[in-house]
């Protein structure tokens, strides 16, 4: 910015309203010393020196420790190749809905007025308590992350209390499986629906997710009829035994685990094959892992066997089936009524 000194009002350290762009000018000395501030803020909170060096460095990436949507999608992007792609969708899901939330989040403003405005905002905009629960959860990961880069703000992101972030898990029971498992061996089906239905059904006797089904080697499979792997969700490794239901999915498609969709294209088309069979559900690619555990403790499974299948790290997770079968069952103390 270059202008002449007889332009420049030394008191109001602004350009005079005489000169050349003096509006265009001053604005920009506005939002230059309003970002300054900012920084100071924060520098001010984490009880951290600034120095000129620093200030510069600070300018320059955008205020990086200063606002919330900048870190965060300054994380996200750089983490992004460690995240599985549907992860990473999600992630920048939740990101787009804080950007139209608010387009500047300054860490200053981050306190119990902010988790309760935004709660608010995506409850006006339709979303349910999972979804906002859901949202929630990763603002507080990144806010965790912001805490041990030494950024400093009102609310400690411990405090945050998340609440339920799945609503009622949707499984398929016995006869919709055998609907679907029949459809998969019949000549009615189209060659374009049999390898999505495969990889569900795959998944439907094996409690195994679309991001660590996706990795896996057809050859390796077929002969050695278990499966090593590493879970793409926990990077923990797990074994899991071929049971002959699955393997007799995987040998009636030789395109399983050799040609690979995409997750939304294969929850696209799972929903119109269920909806042809008249299956009146909400479906997904994860609702077959939800069959696989509920099916597995109504055929008399061990709920301890089924958190190893499912790399479940706490029991109670596992437990949620528990309480499915179990509902299932008082439904059934109806069956008295029709006695007489």
């Amino acid at each position: 910015m270059e202008f002449f000194p007889e332009d420049w009002d030394p008191k109001t350290e602004r350009l005079k309203p005489t000169a050349m762009d003096a509006q265009v000018h001053n604005l920009i000395l506005d939002n230059l010393v309003s970002k300054i501030t900012k920084i100071k803020t924060v520098y001010m909170l984490s009880e951290k020196a600034l120095t000129a060096t620093k200030l510069s460095e600070e300018l320059k990436n955008t205020t990086n420790r200063v606002d919330f949507i900048v870190f965060f999608k300054h994380l996200m992007e750089k983490e992004k190749s460690m995240m599985a792609p549907g992860y990473y969708r999600r992630v920048k899901a939740v990101y787009s809905k804080l950007v139209k939330f608010q387009s500047e989040i300054l860490f200053s403003d981050v306190n119990e007025l902010f988790e309760q405005k935004y709660r608010t905002y995506l409850a006006k905009k339709g979303n349910r308590n999972t979804t906002i629960n859901s949202n929630m959860a990763t603002i507080k990961k990144y806010l965790m992350a912001a805490k041990k880069h030494g950024i400093k703000f009102p609310m400690d992101p411990e405090n945050i209390s998340i609440g339920k972030t799945s609503g009622n898990r949707t499984d398929l029971n016995p006869k919709e499986l055998e609907r679907l498992y029949s459809y998969y061996f019949s000549e009615f089906i189209p060659d374009n629906w049999k390898l999505i239905l495969g990889y569900f059904l795959f998944s439907c006797f094996t409690g195994m997710r679309w991001s660590d089904i996706i990795n896996l080697d057809r050859q390796y499979v077929l002969a050695n009829q278990f499966i090593n792997f590493d879970v793409v969700k926990t990077k923990k490794r797990q074994t899991i035994a071929i049971n002959q239901k699955a393997l007799a999915v995987l040998k009636h498609c030789p395109d399983i685990f050799v040609h690979h969709p995409t997750d939304i294209h294969v929850n696209r088309e799972i929903k119109k094959i269920v909806k042809q069979l008249g299956i009146k559900k909400k479906i997904s690619f994860h609702v077959a892992r939800h069959t696989f555990a509920t099916n597995f403790l109504r055929m008399g499974g061990n709920l301890v066997k089924l958190q190893m299948i499912l790399g479940h790290s706490n029991i109670r997770e596992t437990m949620i089936y528990v309480h499915i079968v179990e509902q299932e069952a008082n439904h059934e103390m109806a069956l008295m009524d029709k006695l007489f």
